[in-house]
């Protein structure tokens, strides 16, 4: 009967004439409580942006941009909707309500004012009730802000695919007033995950106490810990198309994934460029799409499908670190029906720990989530519109390291996130080019040197003493080392 009302709650109903609405599940209170662990700072831990720059073809972005805005609410209602306590609303668009909406959500900002790109506008904004479209005309550039409640990694590919779409060939005669049977139901529902037992709930407290015995894990060493956050940056390490293929065949070899070899790399440049490093474990999260486990109608949608889940090893060398990962992750998916029944009972854990009122400092956990391929589910080109580049942003209030891993256009992309009153820039520049050094000497690739790393928002030379490569940054400029 608990398990019935439960899911019951989960529907989305229409409560009122034109308002649905439907209680939050685990997942979203997770996010939401994460998130809120910030709120002293006007931030939101795991806040998501996506900054694109795009080819509008010489056609006006503003109308285009509008239309595509308002076309990708009716497909996808979920970014149009909100939180009041325990439950999530979402109001049916009349044509003043649309007007509004627009209003509050579509914000162009023209040549006349401060900002010279989208990431200096981005590290303005804090956390917004919506999901937010920022235009920059005069830059070709479209900022995408929006909660982690609302959508994870995959589905910010999925929606910035969407928006190309709808830039090309716009749905004709959208009729708003019936987008709520658009709504996406949370994970719960959508890969029917199983309710919370007792054996489940053990199960993830050991894992959980497992996790805090290994402490303290391995960490990049942050400064002025006492001190409140800064605004977080971003580099990334983009491989040439003949390094990714040397990197993919040589780990294809040796039976591991591109996930396992250079998260292994990263996690064995910690601790080489940690003196106090003897003994220590990595911990971190295992981070798991579920979106193959949910109904096919919701494949697609629009929301946070994902499972995260404590991750602890012992490095030791190139080989046995990427085999500890490769047995964490296939060990996870090899029952599946075991996972799911863990995604409950963990992410209710986590809210619970999120209650826990610590120094944003404290945090140095390392992370690495992997995004895959962005081909098929984010085509670069669509008609006269093309994506030039994007950056995935994730909101690191604190201490915590995050970092995402993906290949675009036959480039392996290595994007870290980190804030910038606890580490200094040269320090992350060190690690990602020692992560490099470790990866190419762990798979035996030699005589390679690739693009640079970007950093986003930086102006200067990022100096380094390492041959390898060069560093970008979010506003489009490299810098050779």
């Amino acid at each position: 009967m608990e398990s019935a009302s439960m899911e019951y709650e989960l529907l989305w109903a229409e409560s009122s004439p034109g308002l649905w609405s439907r209680s939050l599940d685990a997942t979203e209170v997770h996010f939401r409580s994460m998130g809120a662990t910030a709120q002293p700072y006007n931030r939101e831990f795991g806040l998501l942006s996506v900054v694109m720059n795009i080819d509008f073809g010489g056609i006006d972005p503003v109308p285009a941009s509008r239309d595509a805005w308002k076309a990708l609410r009716f497909h996808n209602p979920l970014i149009a909707s909100s939180v009041d306590g325990s439950k999530r609303y979402y109001c049916v668009a009349s044509e003043q309500e649309l007007e509004s909406w627009l209003e509050e959500t579509f914000i162009v900002h023209t040549a006349s004012e401060s900002y010279q790109n989208a990431e200096q506008l981005r590290l303005d904004l804090g956390p917004v009730r919506r999901a937010q479209l920022h235009l920059l005309p005069q830059n070709h550039e479209l900022l995408l802000h929006i909660g982690h409640d609302v959508m994870d990694g995959q589905a910010m590919l999925l929606l910035v695919n969407n928006l190309l779409q709808e830039l090309c060939s716009p749905t004709a005669e959208i009729k708003f007033g019936s987008e709520a049977a658009n709504l996406a139901p949370p994970l719960l529902l959508a890969a029917n995950i199983p309710t919370v037992t007792e054996s489940t709930e053990v199960q993830v407290k050991k894992a959980i106490n497992d996790w805090f015995a290994a402490l303290p894990w391995l960490s990049l060493k942050a400064v002025n810990t006492e001190g409140p956050p800064g605004n977080t940056r971003a580099q990334r390490q983009k491989l040439t198309e003949t390094e990714t293929g040397a990197v993919i065949a040589a780990a294809k070899v040796k039976g591991f994934t591109p996930t396992h070899v250079v998260e292994a790399a990263a996690i064995l440049a910690i601790a080489e460029l940690d003196p106090d490093s003897a003994d220590k474990s990595y911990g971190s999260c295992g981070i798991f799409s579920l979106r193959p486990q949910c109904n096919l109608q919701w494949r697609h949608a629009v929301s946070p499908y994902l499972h995260i889940y404590p991750l602890v090893i012992k490095p030791t060398d190139f080989a046995d670190s990427a085999g500890q990962l490769k047995d964490y992750y296939q060990g996870q998916r090899s029952d599946m029906r075991s996972l799911l029944s863990l995604v409950q009972p963990t992410y209710q854990a986590f809210a619970n720990m999120a209650s826990t009122t610590l120094a944003p400092g404290s945090n140095q956990m390392v992370s690495l989530s992997s995004l895959g391929k962005f081909e098929p589910l984010l085509q670069s080109v669509h008609g006269i519109f093309k994506l030039e580049d994007l950056w995935l942003m994730y909101e690191t209030p604190n201490a915590v390291v995050t970092s995402f891993l993906w290949t675009r256009e036959g480039r392996l992309n290595w994007q870290v996130m980190y804030n910038d009153n606890y580490y200094e820039e040269d320090t992350i520049t060190t690690w990602i080019t020692t992560t490099k050094r470790i990866l190419f000497e762990g798979l035996g690739i030699q005589g390679l040197e690739g693009d640079a790393v970007q950093a986003a928002g930086c102006e200067k030379v990022l100096d380094s003493s390492l041959e390898l490569g060069e560093v970008q940054s979010a506003v489009h400029a490299s810098y050779k080392l």
